[in-house]
């Protein structure tokens, strides 16, 4: 799922308000770009449950120039608008 442009917005109010540079820990490009909404399975026990169970919502964070993806927790960030 995209973001919306209000989830867009508080994103960058996150990390403006944490002063967190937006930029690349690889190659240090402050060139990224916002991928979908995504979850993960949490890993229990070394077992992922793929039909059910706990997952962890994510922001993807992609640089535009060497192709690292990132990933930031979506819940803390976006609250109730996770579903916008």
């Amino acid at each position: 799922m995209a973001l919306s442009e209000k989830q867009l917005a508080k994103l960058n109010q996150h990390f403006k308000g944490k002063n967190i540079p937006v930029q690349c820990p690889l190659c240090h490009s402050n060139q990224l770009s916002t991928g979908d909404i995504c979850i993960s399975p949490i890993l229990k026990n070394n077992n992922i449950n793929l039909g059910g169970g706990p997952v962890v919502p994510m922001i993807q964070l992609i640089c535009n120039n060497c192709g690292n993806i990132m990933h930031i927790a979506a819940v803390p960030v976006l609250g109730k608008d996770l579903g916008d």
